[in-house]
């Protein structure tokens, strides 16, 4: 399932020698203690304590150990499952194919029946007589709307989104309208679902102060009657279109592309579409690398229980180990005592009529001793029922009365 890396004793001395320790590790998908230990197995030299906190150069470089020999046994190669490394190759190799699919496919029309109704809709929410503080236009739908721009550029913002669904359905992406917030463009790729916005920033400036506002604030500051602070805030819409590519569960943006002094937003149209792809390719690698991670973790919680159950079962044996022992003693204790009474004279047993009554006694007392016996009683060697398996608490993990962690299990 995981995208593998195969380095080899020089090429991992080499990369621990190039940057920090735990670093290499996280793209190497191990732990910086295990990357450590098994670099000392195989006689791989580490940086010391400090060694990234002076200044790059030759100084710093002078202080590379050389690699020695490799010990007799050691390992020559090593394989890991990348973790950064395989999401960026993945990214990668998702947008090289998605450019080359482009490149093969014609640019589709954007009078497709549901584009102009999405169009429809979209003018239909948005309000081009009132625009909020920055100059954007605002929308009748409280839910987000995907056309966030000045009223001069909402056509345009328009034609941008449908360029963008006609250009996703010309790569075999279903694509439409959100059922959640319908304004919205959601399509799914490689099990992930995305939307689409386009939005126009605002830039920020401050006016000078009226002739009246400059006297209500020189009143106030004389007559300290009354705070006086006037909104000087000023927004000028960029006139620059942005794309905006998000989950659809939420606004947080994941990619944006927007007009450049070398290209409009309308000229990237296939750059934001490889770049959809290049995200999708990415998570769904991160979600892999969770998936087995979660897998991972499951196999130790199983092992970490069923050495909890094992050392569990230890216990109950050992327990009944003991009480047969016990019994046994006590057996062979009640036998001595009856062996006593059977020789102790009559007269010295007032508890006894005759020598039948003791007789019958002795038979009973016999009987209970050999079933207590567990060599008589057939119950030598019994082996106590296997415990169930214990819950595991994601929390804070298992802990005995002792104090012992989870590690100790495993």
């Amino acid at each position: 399932m995981g995208m593998r890396m195969k380095l080899t004793r020089e090429e991992l001395y080499e990369r621990v020698w190039q940057k920090p320790i735990r670093e290499v590790a996280a793209e190497l998908g191990i732990s910086d203690v295990g990357l450590a230990k098994a670099c000392r197995k195989s006689n791989i030299p580490l940086p010391h304590q400090g060694h990234w906190l002076k200044k790059p150069g030759p100084a710093r470089d002078r202080l590379k150990a050389l690699l020695p020999k490799a010990p007799p046994g050691a390992r020559l190669e090593f394989t890991f499952e990348g973790s950064e490394f395989a999401v960026t190759q993945a990214r990668d190799q998702a947008r090289e194919d998605a450019e080359k699919r482009l490149a093969e496919t014609p640019v589709p029309a954007t009078d497709d029946k549901r584009l102009i109704q999405f169009a429809k809709d979209v003018r239909k929410a948005i309000d081009l007589r009132k625009v909020d503080e920055r100059g954007i236009v605002r929308c009748a739908d409280p839910t987000p709307w995907p056309c966030r721009t000045s009223p001069e550029n909402v056509e345009r913002g328009i034609a941008v989104l449908k360029s963008l669904w006609s250009r996703l359905q010309s790569m075999g992406i279903d694509v439409a309208q959100s059922e959640k917030r319908p304004l919205m463009v959601s399509f799914e790729v490689d099990g992930g679902r995305y939307w689409f916005w386009v939005e126009e920033h605002s830039n920020q400036s401050f006016r000078d102060l009226t002739p009246k506002e400059l006297a209500d604030k020189q009143r106030a500051e004389k007559t300290k009657s009354h705070w006086w602070s006037p909104n000087l805030k000023e927004y000028t819409p960029t006139g620059k279109i942005l794309v905006k590519l998000s989950h659809e569960s939420s606004e947080y943006i994941r990619r944006k592309w927007s007009d450049t002094n070398y290209a409009q937003i309308e000229d990237r149209i296939d750059e934001i579409v490889a770049g959809t792809f290049s995200l999708a390719a990415e998570d769904k690698r991160e979600r892999e690398q969770r998936a087995r991670e979660k897998e991972l973790e499951a196999a130790r919680q199983l092992r970490v229980r069923q050495a909890m159950q094992l050392k569990e079962f230890e216990k109950l044996k050992t327990k009944r180990l003991f009480d047969e022992a016990a019994a046994w003693g006590n057996a062979q204790s009640l036998r001595d005592y009856i062996e006593t009474v059977r020789e102790a004279p009559l007269d010295k047993l007032p508890k006894f009529q005759t020598e039948a009554d003791k007789a019958a006694w002795i038979g009973w007392a016999s009987q209970k001793a050999d079933g207590i016996d567990p060599l008589t009683s057939g119950t030598a060697g019994t082996t106590p029922g296997m415990p169930t398996l214990p819950d595991y608490h994601y929390s804070w993990g298992y802990r005995s009365k002792e104090g012992d962690t989870d590690d100790d299990y495993i």
